[in-house]
């Protein structure tokens, strides 16, 4: 069994002053933020990409390790491992292999699930961050070389969505383009943005 020290990492990185707002804006209080401007606000940028065995994706340890089909010392892609003291057993996917020092079992969330999305914007409401950039990668789009995880990218967005909604967040989405063939970006990127126009979510 492989033993891990826990470390607190959430999906997006925080630099030390956008910290010290954050604390400063908990201190005073948490009103819904003005979605009506971006202009002032503190966003993070949200990829929304982790995956594991038994969510509903089905697509194995998603950039939780090099091989989506086992997660090994080997083939981890991540150097802490996420605090999961705050998340509830419906939340927590319990990984083969690995535990705590304390021999307790080791566990990570995923991105395709509508509570750790909840918690993540909760997270921000209490600590003063206005938002997300929500990524929003072409590759996994229809049209895309990974467009079998459209579903996936979809359910995402809408926790997302929900979640900032039920916060007082903000959210706005940000296409990546990285791994796009050249000549599929345009089609692709203005496919899913008249989408989303027509579903009124931009």
């Amino acid at each position: 069994m492989t033993s891990v020290r826990p470390a607190s990492c959430l999906e997006f990185t925080l630099f030390a002053a956008v910290l010290l707002l954050s604390l400063v804006s908990a201190v005073l209080g948490q009103p819904a933020v003005d979605a009506g401007s971006l202009r002032g606000k503190t966003l993070c940028g949200y990829q929304g990409w982790f995956r594991c065995q038994g969510d509903a994706a089905g697509a194995g340890w998603g950039h939780w390790s090099r091989d989506s089909k086992q997660l090994t010392p080997g083939t981890l892609t991540f150097e802490m491992w996420p605090d999961m003291t705050e998340f509830p057993p419906r939340e927590c996917y319990e990984v083969p292999g690995f535990t705590h020092a304390d021999g307790k079992q080791a566990s990570l969330f995923s991105s395709d699930n509508p509570g750790t999305a909840r918690r993540h914007f909760e997270w921000m409401r209490h600590y003063g961050i206005d938002g997300v950039w929500l990524q929003h990668f072409l590759v996994d789009l229809p049209g895309g070389p990974f467009g079998n995880r459209y579903a996936s990218r979809c359910r995402v967005l809408d926790h997302v969505h929900r979640s900032a909604e039920e916060s007082g967040r903000i959210w706005a989405v940000s296409f990546d383009l990285a791994g796009m063939p050249d000549g599929q970006i345009f089609e692709v990127l203005t496919t899913e943005w008249k989408k989303l126009v027509a579903q009124g979510i931009t």
